[in-house]
């Protein structure tokens, strides 16, 4: 909580005893006494519990994390929904995403399959369902195939849907 305090002052708080005090912009002061200093100095060193690194927190009331990455690293999700697609966090998989994440549902068939999909081959649900991998479910198909498939569906449905 820094606020300006007139032209040269800036008025902080105290990250050991939560007291405001007045400081001048060009000095680097972090406590509003000398005590509050040593005990910011004297703070033990914590684990970071997002990579488990030792490091020296700059707060008391520190989140138990040392960087700005280990920071992003924590709010990855394990799971997101994307277009009623499950992508699970895979940050190592050649073909994941910019923030690591793959369709849950190509992971699954690549695991059957034991190899990695090709782009041109399309992991489709049988029964519609986008979210629901059960590898009993998931079928390969090539993209002219799955497009085909779904051409025929069109047709059959036709009847009682307008678009």
């Amino acid at each position: 909580m820094n606020q300006w305090c007139g032209d040269r002052l800036l008025t902080k708080e105290c990250p050991v005893c939560s007291k405001p005090f007045t400081t001048y912009v060009s000095q680097n002061i972090r406590t509003c006494s000398v005590k509050c200093g040593g005990v910011l100095r004297r703070l033990p060193l914590k684990t970071c519990r997002i990579c488990g690194r030792k490091y020296k927190p700059s707060h008391p009331n520190n989140s138990g994390i040392c960087s700005q990455q280990c920071v992003g690293l924590s709010r990855t999700k394990p799971v997101i929904y994307r277009m009623g697609y499950r992508y699970i966090h895979l940050p190592d998989h050649p073909n994941a995403r910019s923030q690591g994440y793959f369709a849950e549902h190509r992971h699954f068939m690549e695991k059957k399959l034991g190899r990695l999909l090709k782009s041109s081959e399309i992991v489709h649900h049988k029964n519609g369902k986008k979210d629901d991998n059960r590898i009993q479910n998931l079928e390969l198909m090539d993209d002219r195939a799955h497009r085909s498939h779904h051409a025929k569906e069109r047709r059959r449905n036709k009847g009682g849907r307008y678009f």
